[in-house]
Order: C-alpha cells, then sequence, then structure tokens
C-alpha cells in the first residue's frame, strides 16, 4: 500500500482554519497509522501488568476478603425468609471473623472487620460478646493510624455503651467523636450529635436533645444528605413530644362486684363518733323489810271529761 505524501495543505473547500488544521492532522496520522496502533498496544499491556501487580499487593487482598464477607452481610439483609436470612447471617459473620483473624490482612480491615462483629453482636444483645468485639477493632484502629477509622471505632464504642445502658457514657463519647470530626468528616459528625441526642432522651433530657439537634435542622451538606434527614426527624418528633399537653393518671377502675353465691364483705364505712352518755352514778338502794309490790309504770295522761255540775237537788 502506496503512502500518502504529505501535502501542502487543506484539500478541502473550507476556508475556516480550524477545519484545515483538523484535515492536516488526519492526513499525518494515516501516514504513521502503525506507529498509533503500537502505542495503544503498549499502553493496553501497562495497564494489564499494572493491574495484575496492585491486585497482589497486602492492601488489596484485604480490601478483596473484606468486600467478600460484605457482600455476604448485603445479601442477608436483602434476604425475605427468615430462614435464608439467618443461614446468610451465619455465613456473613464467619466471614468477618476469618478477616479478623486473617494474619496477612492489614489491621484497617481487621479493624473494619470487628466493627462489623460488633454490630451483629448489637443485634443479638449480645453486650459482652460486643465489647469484646470492638476492643479489638480499637487495638487494630491503633496499628492502622487513619483517623477516619478511629472515629468508627468511636461511634460503636458508644453505641456498646449506649446499648449497655449507661447512658450518660455513651453521651460522652458520642460528644467526643463529635468534636474529633469536626467538619473534616460530616458523617462522623452528624451520627455522634445523633447518639449523643439519643442518649440525652433516655434520661428525659428532651430540652438538651432539641438544642443538640436544632443545628443540624437548619444544615445542608451533600456530604451527608441521609443523616441530615434523619437528624431533622428527630427534631420535630421532639419538639412535638415537647408541645403536647401531659397525659392525665389513669384511675383504676373500682373491682367488681363478685357474683359468686357468697356475699361479699360489706365495705367499711367511716362513721361519725357516736357519743355515749356516762352511767349515771349508782344510788345506794335500801332493802325494805317486807317488799312491795313494784308500782306500774306511769302512763300518758288521758284526758278526762269534766265531771257535770250538782244539780239543785244537791244543794
Amino acid at each position: 500500500m502506496a503512502q500518502q505524501p504529505d501535502l501542502p495543505g487543506a484539500t478541502t473547500s473550507y476556508s475556516d482554519p480550524f477545519y484545515d488544521r483538523l484535515e492536516t492532522l488526519a492526513q499525518r496520522i494515516a501516514k504513521r497509522m502503525w506507529l498509533v496502533i503500537l502505542a495503544l498496544v503498549v499502553v493496553v499491556v501497562v495497564a494489564v501488568v499494572t493491574h495484575a501487580a496492585m491486585r497482589d499487593t497486602p492492601i488489596a487482598a484485604s480490601a478483596g476478603h473484606f468486600l467478600d464477607a460484605a457482600t455476604k452481610h448485603m445479601e442477608a439483609k436483602q434476604a425475605r425468609e427468615p430462614g435464608e436470612r439467618t443461614a446468610k447471617l451465619v455465613e456473613a459473620e464467619k466471614a468477618f471473623v476469618a478477616v479478623a483473624a486473617d494474619e496477612s490482612v492489614t489491621p484497617y480491615y481487621r479493624a473494619r472487620a470487628c466493627i462489623e462483629l460488633t454490630q451483629l453482636e448489637l443485634d443479638r444483645s449480645a453486650i459482652t460478646e460486643a465489647k469484646a468485639a470492638i476492643g479489638k477493632a480499637r487495638a487494630w484502629a491503633a496499628k492502622a493510624l487513619d483517623p477516619d477509622l478511629d472515629l468508627a471505632v468511636g461511634l460503636s464504642e458508644a453505641a456498646v455503651l449506649f446499648q449497655a445502658g449507661d447512658h450518660a457514657a455513651a453521651e460522652t463519647a458520642y460528644l467526643k467523636v463529635e468534636r474529633g470530626a469536626g467538619l473534616t468528616y460530616p458523617d462522623r459528625q452528624i451520627a455522634a450529635t445523633l447518639g449523643a441526642a439519643q442518649a440525652m432522651v433516655a434520661v428525659n433530657r428532651i430540652d438538651d436533645a432539641i438544642a443538640k439537634l436544632e443545628v443540624l435542622a437548619n444544615r445542608n451538606d451533600s456530604n451527608a444528605t441521609m443523616l441530615l434527614s434523619v437528624a431533622k426527624n428527630e427534631y420535630w418528633a421532639l419538639k412535638r413530644r415537647q408541645a403536647a399537653p401531659p397525659a392525665k393518671p389513669i384511675t383504676p377502675e373500682a373491682p367488681a362486684a363478685p357474683t359468686s353465691a357468697v356475699p361479699a364483705p360489706a365495705a367499711t364505712v367511716d362513721a361519725a363518733p357516736v357519743v355515749v352518755p356516762a352511767p349515771a352514778a349508782p344510788v345506794a338502794a335500801t332493802v325494805p323489810a317486807q317488799a312491795t309490790p313494784a308500782a306500774p309504770a306511769p302512763t300518758a295522761p288521758t284526758p278526762v271529761a269534766p265531771a257535770p255540775a250538782p244539780g239543785p237537788e244537791g244543794k
């Protein structure tokens, strides 16, 4: 195939300089097509070799193991039947345990696996096991030297304290994460603020919780849209709870009268005190020598008709 000669200029009828340059460039590429194809082949080979080399690094291998376990956990959450969900949760837990125990996995992903195990234990309300798992996560996070991982471990520690019923310690832990996150990690900061507010609500400090969430109710952040939505919903729910009138105490109803043949005991009525007259002083009776019959009790007098006036004979 004969090569096309370099023409002195554009061969089209366009007078636009831009199109003239494009045509000149196309002519040069067509003349050196073999060189362009060789450059593309070299780029593809370098990309394949680089990908293979990166896949064999400890970080990439560790990420692969962790992602496999996380995928199993996600599939378990999406399962609809309880039996299938339970079986997949068991598989996911075993996968996370394997990642946490694998010496070839980096400390970062071992800590992440322990955080996931902590959440699984909290879902079962196994507080002792959750404390043990988050303790291991804290140890691995100290070796990973990753600020975001430290904040994630702090949130899990606070969650364990909250579910254990130690709301004061949980609030302190959440506030510590909130201060450490700052504006650098907005998602961690908002999650910590939500947790602190929940700890306040648990001890009936509604006003403090509303004041804590009021800042988030007026905040916009594209990096934590979902968390801000949750915070706003919680804020308005607490505002409605605060504005609602207090519930009236429910008076227990009197027990129904028994229907059995045995009569119910009469209710005790507090009667007014009855004044009992003092007994009369004893009178010494004189016993007569001969008993005389007792006189009958006097009766009420009956009206007596007046005697007729005496006639003249009686005078």
